[in-house]
């Protein structure tokens, strides 16, 4: 089955609520996930190498997907 995107086609005031649903979805289902991902993003700032490569390649990566619109695909 091919990913269907959270937010579709909607954009402005629309897609930012459907963003923050899902969001907020990501936080209910998996809460342990995300706060590491937190975690992680604020500890990336610090001089660890390979975890500030790491993210910044992460943050690429979300940047390319937020370009093509397929930012909030599920999969």
């Amino acid at each position: 089955m091919p990913p269907t995107s959270a937010v579709g086609d909607w954009t402005g005031a629309e897609g930012l609520h459907r963003s923050f649903d899902e969001l907020r979805t990501s936080w209910r289902r998996n809460p342990h996930q995300m706060r590491a991902l937190y975690v992680l993003m604020f500890v990336a700032v610090l001089p660890v190498p390979f975890l500030r490569d790491r993210m910044a390649a992460l943050r690429r990566d979300l940047r390319r997907r937020i370009e093509s619109g397929s930012w909030m695909t599920r999969r």
